[in-house]
This record gives C-alpha cells, sequence and structure tokens, in this order.
C-alpha cells in the first residue's frame, strides 16, 4: 500500500506477522517496512499506523520499534509493531495505515471475518 503526493510516495509494506496467546489474551507482531520516494526525509513513527483489524474489530498499536525515527529520501525504515488482540488471530487480518493512507492485508481476504 502507498501514500501518494506530488513528490513521492511512501510505500508501506507488512513483511511479516506472527503472534502468541498471552494472559488470556493474544499478542499481535508485524514486521514492516515504509520506503520513502518522496524529495523529503520523513518520519517513521507508531502514528504512521491506526489499528489491526482482527474479527472486524480494531485494536490500537501497544508497542513500535524503528530503525530511526525518520528515513531519508531514497530509503527504507523498517519497524516492529505489536498489538495486543482480544480476539484469536485467524480470518481476514488487515494493517490500517494513517488517515487516509489505505489498508495492507495482512491475510487473505478470502479468509473471512474470523470470530472473537
Amino acid at each position: 500500500m502507498d501514500r501518494a503526493d506530488s513528490a513521492g510516495q511512501l510505500i508501506f509494506k507488512v513483511k511479516s506477522a506472527s503472534w502468541r496467546a498471552h494472559n488470556g489474551h493474544w499478542e499481535v507482531v508485524l514486521a514492516t517496512s515504509m520506503q520513502n520516494t518522496t524529495r523529503d526525509t520523513v518520519y517513521h513513527e507508531v502514528w504512521r499506523y491506526d489499528y489491526l483489524v482482527v474479527a472486524q474489530r480494531p485494536f490500537t498499536p501497544a508497542c513500535f520499534s524503528g530503525n530511526g525515527d525518520t528515513v531519508d529520501a531514497g530509503l527504507v525504515g523498517d519497524a516492529l509493531i505489536g498489538f495486543d488482540v482480544a480476539c484469536k488471530p485467524t480470518g481476514f487480518i488487515e494493517l490500517v495505515l494513517q488517515e487516509e493512507s489505505g489498508r495492507i492485508s495482512v491475510t487473505p481476504a478470502s479468509l473471512g471475518a474470523g470470530s472473537c
């Protein structure tokens, strides 16, 4: 998924996802990347990622770890984003990006909504 602007775009990807049961809930960790094709240095912070959808329910980030606060023009920044999820991560899961930046499918939409 990407976000276009007049000077280039930011291209977001989910590289991998993992989860585990922990104390009555689920911990979901996404390995992501943000490619900066603009001409400017941009911030790569947790606010770029609004929420994770599991079983049609939104879950906001619980933790974030990036390889720097900013990504220079022409470079890629990587990050790990953790979510505390009340539902077992089955079915269709997607990551919703900031504002109008879009959504990234974490699992295939053909899996259906999942349940909670």
